[in-house]
């Protein structure tokens, strides 16, 4: 059975996702249960387990947007790991429109969020030929998502 839902969600039809606070939540509840004080394996921080690199992207745009920035440590402080998260997809979201010329999926977004960007171009942007754990994660958001539109 669980290898029949994993490749219904996998196949099915693919729409673009708008990010919005319920596709925001969504990644954190998926990363860390929305633990603002989770550190990842490789110190990944916060709700979102933001890594140190798209922290400092992050950062960039924010400081040539005559933005305020912050350490990475901040990513355990609700507010600024929201924004960062939200900035990072956005981000996300336009490289994978540019690379793939067509608009991302929840899915693939997500695959990207956890594989990064060159890592999920090195699966042809394919989210079936990401890891295990990427896809069991992938499937999890699905479920979030799917309860709060049925809610």
């Amino acid at each position: 059975m669980k290898t029949i839902l994993t490749l219904l969600i996998l196949a099915s039809p693919a729409f673009g996702v708008e990010i919005n606070g319920k596709l925001i939540f969504a990644f954190a509840e998926v990363e860390s249960g929305m633990d603002d004080n989770a550190i990842g394996k490789a110190g990944e921080k916060g709700a979102w387990q933001m890594g140190r690199l798209a922290w400092e992207d992050c950062n960039v745009w924010r400081k040539a947007n005559g933005l305020s920035t912050h350490r990475h440590c901040d990513a355990h402080h609700p507010s600024w790991g929201y924004q960062y998260a939200h900035l990072y997809m956005a981000k996300l979201h336009g490289q994978l429109w540019k690379a793939t010329g067509k608009e991302p999926t929840a899915a693939s977004l997500y695959a990207a969020w956890n594989c990064g960007l060159t890592g999920f171009k090195r699966k042809g942007y394919k989210v079936n030929k990401t890891p295990r754990t990427t896809r069991a994660a992938i499937i999890k958001l699905e479920k979030i998502l799917n309860e709060k539109t049925q809610s």
